[in-house]
């Protein structure tokens, strides 16, 4: 069964957006390598839905998607770049957990090729997403408890 937005965020979470708010606002977790490093090859999945992911938080969070875009390092080469998110989508839980798909993906490019893919992850984002991860963890433990 699908964990909602009211399930996780509302009730267990008690509206505290702090968590979802830290990685909304960091340039998004994926793997774009450019020419100088075609050579390196690290798997990604679905990097436009992690991307996308990223836009839809940040507009229910009503954060400004041209900030983030503008402090990214893979802006020049991003062909999505302050492109808005589709004003239809609704923030769900599904787009948290693909930002922390892209946030596992891109630590393990960092940790096969650092100089390819440096790390940017502040202690903050770190802590949220963890946060976010036992948060999960603790919903999905109950809820399949109780079947």
């Amino acid at each position: 069964q699908a964990i909602t937005w009211k399930d996780l965020v509302e009730d267990r979470m008690k509206n505290d957006l702090s968590h979802i708010e830290t990685i909304a606002r960091m340039p998004c977790p994926v793997l774009l390598p450019d020419k100088t490093m075609m050579k390196v090859k690290v798997p990604e999945s679905a990097p436009k839905r992690i991307v996308f992911a990223g836009k839809v938080l940040r507009k229910h969070l009503s954060l400004t998607e041209t900030q983030t875009c503008r402090g990214c390092l893979r802006r020049s080469r991003c062909k999505f770049f302050k492109a808005p998110a589709d004003p239809e989508l609704e923030a769900g839980v599904r787009h948290i957990g693909r930002l922390l798909l892209g946030m596992a993906q891109y630590a393990r490019g960092h940790l096969q090729f650092p100089e390819a893919y440096p790390w940017y992850f502040t202690a903050a984002m770190l802590a949220s997403a963890r946060s976010l991860m036992k948060t999960i963890e603790e919903h999905v433990a109950e809820t399949s408890s109780s079947f």
